[in-house]
C-alpha cells in the first residue's frame, strides 16, 4: 500500500479522486475527514484502488469530444456509467457470483458504448437532419450502444464472457444466457438511471425502488445497495 500511495501522489488529479473517494459515503465510516493518501488507499483496498483507476483511465475517453451538443450527454453518460458501475460492483459483491472489478469496469464501458454511438448518429443527423433525431437517437443507443461497447472490450483483448455480458445488455441482442456478470451489469444499470433521476430532482426515492421492482430487482439486498447508493451520489 506504501508503493502504491506514492505512485498515485505523483499524480494531481488520481490523489484528489483517491480522497474525494475516501471521504464519500461508500467508504467513510468515521465523522473524521480521511486526509493521508496512505490511510485513503488502506480505506480502498486493493479491489477500490483498481476501479479509482480504471474510472481515471475510461474518463478522458468518454468526454473527449466537444462538438455541439455532445459535452452535455457526454456529461450526463459519464455520471450514468460511474453510478452503474457502483451499482454493478455492489451487485456483484453482494448478490451475484461474479468479480466486484469486473462487473465495475463493464459499467464503464457501457458508457463509452453510449458516447460513442451519440457522436455517431450526432454526426449522421447533422449531414441528414431529421424531425425525429432524439428518437432515433434513443433507439440507435438501445440497440447499439452496448454492442459498440462489446467491441471496444473485444479490441482491448477482454474475455469472451466480458464481451456477452455487455452484448446481452443491447435491446437487440440475440437470447443469450442471462450469466451473473450479465444479471449485474443489468442491475448497475436500472439503479444508476434512477440513482441519477433522484439526484437531478426527476424521480422520488420510493419510486425509484418501484422501477428496480419493476425490472425484477427488489429485496433486502437491493434495499441496502440502493441505501448506498443514495448517501453516495443522490444525497453526498
Amino acid at each position: 500500500m506504501r508503493a502504491l500511495s506514492r505512485i498515485i501522489s505523483q499524480d494531481p488529479a488520481l490523489t484528489g479522486d483517491l480522497l474525494r473517494t475516501a471521504n464519500s459515503a461508500l467508504y467513510r465510516s468515521s465523522g473524521s475527514p480521511v486526509e493521508s493518501i496512505e490511510r485513503a488507499a488502506a480505506m480502498l483496498g486493493t479491489t477500490g484502488l483498481r476501479t479509482l483507476i480504471s474510472a481515471s483511465l475510461v474518463k478522458p475517453m468518454a468526454g473527449e469530444d466537444h462538438g455541439a451538443g455532445s459535452s452535455r450527454f457526454a456529461e450526463l453518460s459519464w455520471e450514468h456509467s460511474l453510478f452503474s458501475a457502483s451499482a454493478a460492483e455492489a451487485w456483484a459483491a453482494r448478490v451475484q457470483d461474479c468479480d466486484p472489478f469486473t462487473a465495475h469496469l463493464l459499467g464503464l464501458m457501457h458508457g463509452l458504448g453510449d458516447v460513442a454511438v451519440h457522436r455517431v448518429m450526432r454526426d449522421l443527423i447533422a449531414r441528414q437532419p431529421a424531425t425525429d433525431a432524439p428518437l432515433l437517437i434513443a433507439h440507435a443507443l438501445a440497440t447499439q450502444g452496448a454492442v459498440t461497447a462489446q467491441r471496444i472490450a473485444a479490441n482491448w483483448g477482454l474475455s469472451e464472457r466480458t464481451q456477452e455480458a455487455l452484448e446481452a445488455q443491447s435491446a437487440a441482442a440475440p437470447a443469450l444466457e442471462v450469466t451473473p456478470l450479465a444479471r449485474a451489469l443489468r442491475f448497475g444499470r436500472h439503479a444508476g438511471a434512477v440513482a441519477q433521476l433522484c439526484r437531478h430532482g426527476k424521480m422520488d426515492e420510493a419510486r425509484a425502488l418501484q422501477a428496480l421492482d419493476g425490472a425484477g430487482f427488489a429485496g433486502p439486498q437491493v434495499e441496502r445497495i440502493w441505501d448506498r447508493l443514495v448517501r453516495a451520489y443522490v444525497h453526498p
